[in-house]
């Protein structure tokens, strides 16, 4: 489905984003993922660190598209969106 069959079924919203907002998203990702490095803390929250790098780059995406997620913190529509935002074939993503 895309994205604007989405924003029709009310999985997504419109955004009028700022580059200084998608901007911050990115150096939340970049902060997770350096923080997730670390071998000081336990596997599981590195995991969990490392996962909320992906979704805050799955939201960055949507926003550079203009959308956003109808509901806070849907990380579905977010994640399921990578198909569209970064032109990639479902396979690669998975």
């Amino acid at each position: 489905m895309s994205l604007k069959k989405w924003l029709d079924n009310g999985y997504l919203k419109k955004a009028k984003p700022t580059k200084r907002d998608i901007d911050a998203k990115f150096g939340v990702a970049r902060r997770d993922l350096e923080d997730a490095s670390t071998t000081e803390i336990s596997d599981d929250s590195r995991y969990r660190l490392a996962y909320e790098a992906m979704l805050v780059v799955a939201q960055a995406m949507l926003l550079a598209d203009g959308y956003r997620p109808a509901s806070q913190g849907s990380h579905y529509s977010s994640i399921e969106s990578l198909e569209h935002t970064m032109g990639e074939s479902r396979e690669k993503i998975e």
